[in-house]
């Protein structure tokens, strides 16, 4: 993950033991961290940690087979960011909740499904930036905070007027364009 929620709260100056806005910060970390590779079209992948093969998807384990493969040769470990790409439904970046000689379990939430499929895939470690720690609590704290009523976009009294659209402030982008590709 780009930023864990013991991170988050640390950058937000949020006391880790306030668990107030834990269910929060966590149900934002996975679409802050979307929002980011999409914005810079960037998967953060180490190209010189990558296997490819005929692996296969396990839906109700969690978990991706290759008995042919010794995954922890290749440097992958627990807790570790992987980018699984070429399979049909499946590509996705996740994190190595354990691994053994020929089978990673995924770490995944409940709401986040993966399927039964088997293919060649390739599959690249990830490493996010330490610098993109503080850029992700920022847009947290924004998503956090941010008004939002419904069919309110804007809203106007004299000199005063302020913006309900979900889009991040100009300030926020700009952080990411240092990681942004082509």
């Amino acid at each position: 993950m780009i930023i864990k929620l013991n991170e988050a709260k640390q950058l937000l100056q949020i006391s880790q033991t306030d668990k107030s806005k834990d269910d929060i910060i966590e149900a934002l970390i996975k679409p802050v961290q979307d929002f980011i590779i999409n914005y810079c079209n960037n998967f953060f992948e180490k190209n010189d940690v990558w296997i490819s093969g005929d692996y296969e998807f396990v839906a109700n384990d969690k978990t991706v087979l290759c008995p042919d493969e010794t995954f922890e040769d290749v440097v992958f470990a627990r807790g570790m960011d992987i980018l699984i790409e070429g399979s049909l439904n499946n590509d996705n970046i996740y994190e190595i909740k354990a691994i053994e000689s020929g089978k990673i379990t995924l770490k995944l939430n409940d709401d986040e499904p993966i399927y039964n499929e088997d293919g060649y895939f390739t599959i690249t470690r990830v490493i996010f930036p330490k610098a993109l720690k503080r850029t992700a609590a920022k847009l947290i704290s924004f998503d956090m905070n941010k008004k939002i009523s419904e069919g309110l976009t804007s809203e106007s009294i004299g000199d005063y007027s302020a913006n309900f659209g979900s889009d991040y402030p100009e300030s926020l982008l700009k952080e990411l364009n240092i990681f942004r590709k082509i």
